[in-house]
């Protein structure tokens, strides 16, 4: 699976990959938009890889994010990636047990 050269601004989540062997994900240009109005926004994430085994993120420029990258991936790497402006630029391990419900199951 690939995910090449886009361009997503303002979303909670920009890519979110789980359970993926092999994941690629590259030259993408990510804003979250944590500067959304409001006292409390919510946490955004540029790229998020939940339980995968060897992502390669490369060349991704992520901004405005709570969480640049966070990696939670066996035998990944992460080059050339450029997070600007996020509380935490990149984060690397075990994402919590039901901090996520996606796809239906935690």
């Amino acid at each position: 699976m690939t995910v090449a050269d886009n361009r997503l601004l303002d979303h909670q989540f920009g890519v979110v990959v789980q359970r993926a062997t092999g994941a690629e994900i590259t030259r993408n240009a990510i804003v979250a938009g944590r500067r959304a109005p409001g006292p409390t926004p919510p946490e955004t994430y540029g790229i998020l890889v939940v339980n995968g085994r060897d992502a390669r993120l490369d060349r991704n420029t992520i901004a405005d994010a709570t969480y640049g990258i966070w990696a939670s991936d066996r035998d990944g790497r992460a080059t050339g990636n450029v997070v600007l402006g996020s509380l935490g630029g990149i984060a690397l391990g075990r994402i919590p047990a039901l901090r996520f419900r996606i796809a239906g199951d935690s």
